[in-house]
């Protein structure tokens, strides 16, 4: 039985899908598990109307400004 989801039940749907997707993979620490959680980001992002170029474009710019994870630092203290 299969039914089409209004725009603010889907919205709820796809964020409670993002926990379930995070647990499994941190649970299982399978790297195949992050393509479920990025299939659902791109959902999360189209329900907000963000295309995922854009999203990726946005997460550049973000990356650029504020870094990102690839030198695998951690800030202890801001003075």
């Amino acid at each position: 039985e299969i039914r089409t989801l209004g725009e603010e039940e889907f919205g709820d749907y796809i964020r409670k899908k993002l926990k379930e997707e995070m647990e499994e993979y941190l649970e299982s620490k399978n790297p195949e598990e992050l393509a479920d959680i990025i299939e659902v980001i791109y959902s999360l992002a189209d329900n907000h109307g963000i295309k995922k170029e854009e999203l990726e474009k946005i997460r550049s710019k973000k990356k650029e400004k504020r870094g990102g994870f690839d030198k695998k630092l951690f800030l202890e203290k801001v003075w």
